[in-house]
């Protein structure tokens, strides 16, 4: 538990959620009950590999009941946050990713590059421009600081848009540009999110 509780992370980052799913599901369910931050990484798995939301909302509820301390109560939510995203609540999924954001610790810094990122495309959706050019901004730092490349380089290639909109062509090659540069590896090959 305490390696998987270390490795979740990153796990993540590499897009291995099957792995860390089976990884999870190995462990006993009294164990979980005794970890809240695995139940919620849990959670996550399952969200990001397509099962019910409703499932993943009972699971949440089951977390933070169980979290008396609410050591976690940031971290669920955010993913009560993008499920609202996913299910196109958006308003309901701003207000949740605010509040995340005030509950999470600035060292939180994967919850919060997932979180940054989707109250942007919030903001993007609902039309409220400005909003989004800061949301994004700060969620390229937030995701760099996270080594979450995935959410640098969309915030970066949404940011690049939002700018040629803005007749502003030179700085929205220099964001294209530089999302291109984060999505290839050292020898100068593009990796997939490229």
């Amino acid at each position: 538990a305490d390696l998987i509780e270390q490795a979740a992370e990153s796990a993540m980052l590499r897009s291995e959620v099957a792995t860390l799913k089976d990884w999870l599901e190995a462990l006993p369910d009294k164990l979980l009950d005794t970890r809240p931050l695995l139940r919620v990484y849990h959670a996550l798995t399952l969200l990001r590999s397509g099962h019910p939301l409703a499932a993943i909302e009972a699971r949440l509820r089951a977390v933070a009941e169980a979290d008396v301390e609410g050591s976690v109560s940031g971290e669920v939510t955010v993913i009560r946050a993008l499920i609202a995203a996913y299910q196109r609540e958006i308003s309901q999924s701003v207000e949740l990713s605010r509040r995340a954001l005030e509950l999470l610790p600035e060292e939180s810094l994967f919850f919060r590059s997932f979180v940054t990122g989707y109250l942007a495309l919030n903001y993007l959706y609902s039309g409220d421009v400005v909003a989004a050019t800061q949301a994004f901004e700060e969620a390229v730092r937030v995701s760099r600081r996270a080594g979450n490349l995935t959410i640098t380089v969309l915030a970066l290639c949404h940011l690049a848009e939002l700018t040629a909109i803005q007749g502003q062509f030179y700085e929205a090659q220099a964001l294209y540009e530089q999302a291109l540069e984060l999505g290839s590896d050292g020898r100068g090959q593009r990796q997939p999110i490229a």
